[in-house]
């Protein structure tokens, strides 16, 4: 952090309306952007960065821009504006507002500037108290019953309020340490890599690294044999629509994830094998698409372009297909579902289909399994994919807890259709079966049974030989 020549600015940060007080006191320099002011008020708030979120300063309100690519909400851009540029004195007050819907009020106090102090690492956390609530509790009014409740074993909420959150919650907990981890891992908002997408934290240069293909007598009998299945597949087309228009295109990452702009991820999504209308989608959910992220087709395109090393880019900074790129655009198809394949098993997060932070998902623990468990479907039909995630469940999650089976098992196996199910179809592994909700009809299709291709077995069974996805 840039704190050598610049003044220091010491912020109380209270958490509103939550007695007694959830309150940080923090360290951060004077030339940092607002934005990245937001990221620390996350971190040592503990909070999952999972909502919208604004600052409201001297009558003027910031936020994302991301939130509001249509220009509608009239935020100013909290990215564009350095703290040193907001003419702050000791004592300013600024209120920062995190998710809407249970809108989490912070007053942030300007308790002192203090002159640089080139020895310090900043931004750091100095002090504070208690435990940061749950997301999604409700606000301070629904955080106040969960409290209630968990003290309270004979409360009727009490059963469920502890199965909702995991297990015991300690208000009065908080750990200064932790709150500095967390400080360091953040990210500089200047450059990206991979590693938020990538299982393996270490792995910092995605474009470093050449392809990588398996023994070129095995991948051409691959070729050969799947040739055709290879070339009906949507993937690979997507990945070309994808890196054609990055190298004819100047794509800038946007500044706060360095996603793509949501006019170029509506051009792109026109273009796939099975074209997304942005429009209809926000017909379809009464909600403008307010970030490419949302796009799953596009964003699953993008992490594994990203993680293989195919494209570099980050925020504020432009998307440029690297010359891996371009020679896995040179590749016979079978061999793309390979390198698409292999990149999925071999680098990507799991998580990041189910919505998890990049350190929050045990993918190296879970893919071996999930291999096992494919490689042992039936050759003669489809297998019910309700067993088949029972079956993982019981080795990943254990058995059921008396009460809790229900809602436990359909919400690993909700899981488990984002993370396996859903990507493998994708890649060519599985045929899926579907019939329409019983509610909801043909547009939210269940899913009911699943079958291993000819295709997949080999792609599975190479991984296994190769040993590339052990624990």
């Amino acid at each position: 952090m840039p704190s050598k020549h610049s003044p220091i600015y010491q912020f109380k940060i209270n958490l509103e309306h939550v007695r007694p007080a959830v309150w940080r006191r923090i360290q951060v320099p004077a030339i940092i952007r607002l934005g990245r002011l937001h990221d620390i008020v996350q971190a040592v708030m503990g909070w999952s960065n999972s909502h919208l979120h604004r600052f409201e300063i001297n009558g003027m309100e910031f936020s994302d821009p991301l939130f509001d690519e249509w220009g509608e909400l009239g935020f100013m851009d909290e990215w564009a504006v350095r703290l040193k540029d907001l003419h702050l004195r000791e004592g300013t007050k600024i209120f920062y507002e995190y998710d809407f819907g249970d809108s989490w009020g912070h007053k942030i106090v300007l308790e002192k500037i203090l002159p640089p102090d080139p020895k310090m690492r900043h931004p750091v956390c100095l002090d504070g108290a208690r435990a940061c609530p749950p997301e999604d509790v409700g606000g301070f009014p629904g955080y106040g019953l969960f409290l209630e409740a968990l003290r309270d074993p004979k409360h009727e909420e009490h059963k469920s309020y502890m199965e909702w959150f995991g297990g015991a919650f300690d208000p009065a907990f908080f750990d200064l340490d932790e709150a500095n981890r967390k400080l360091r891992k953040l990210k500089n908002r200047e450059t990206l890599d991979s590693s938020d997408w990538a299982y393996e934290p270490d792995y910092i240069d995605p474009a470093a690294r050449e392809i990588q293909p398996v023994d070129e007598a095995w991948l051409k009998d691959f070729g050969q044999q799947f040739q055709s299945v290879a070339r009906s597949l949507p993937l690979p087309h997507d990945m070309n629509v994808f890196l054609d228009y990055l190298l004819a295109n100047r794509v800038i990452g946007t500044q706060a994830t360095g996603n793509l702009p949501v006019k170029d991820g509506a051009v792109i999504c026109g273009n796939f094998s099975k074209p997304i209308d942005f429009a209809g989608q926000e017909e379809k959910s009464s909600l403008k698409v307010q970030s490419s992220a949302e796009v799953w087709p596009l964003q699953f395109v993008h992490i594994l372009a990203a993680c293989a090393g195919w494209v570099q880019g980050g925020p504020g900074r432009r998307w440029r297909v690297t010359d891996q790129g371009v020679a896995f655009q040179q590749l016979p198809e079978g061999s793309q579902v390979w390198q698409l394949f292999n990149t999925w098993w071999t680098q990507v997060n799991w998580g990041i289909a189910a919505g998890y932070g990049p350190a929050d998902y045990p993918t190296q623990y879970v893919r071996p399994i999930v291999l096992k468990h494919l490689l042992v479907l039936p050759k003669d039909g489809p297998l019910a994919w309700e067993l088949f995630a029972d079956q993982l469940m019981e080795v990943l999650a254990g058995p059921s807890q008396e009460g809790s089976g229900v809602d436990r098992r359909l919400g690993f196996q909700r899981e488990m259709q984002m993370v396996v199910a859903e990507p493998m179809k994708d890649l060519g592994v599985l045929i899926l079966g579907t019939q329409p909700h019983p509610l909801l009809g043909e547009d939210f299709p269940v899913l009911t049974d699943m079958m291993l291709t000819a295709m997949g077995r080999k792609m599975l069974q190479r991984l296994e030989i190769d040993g590339a996805v052990a624990a």
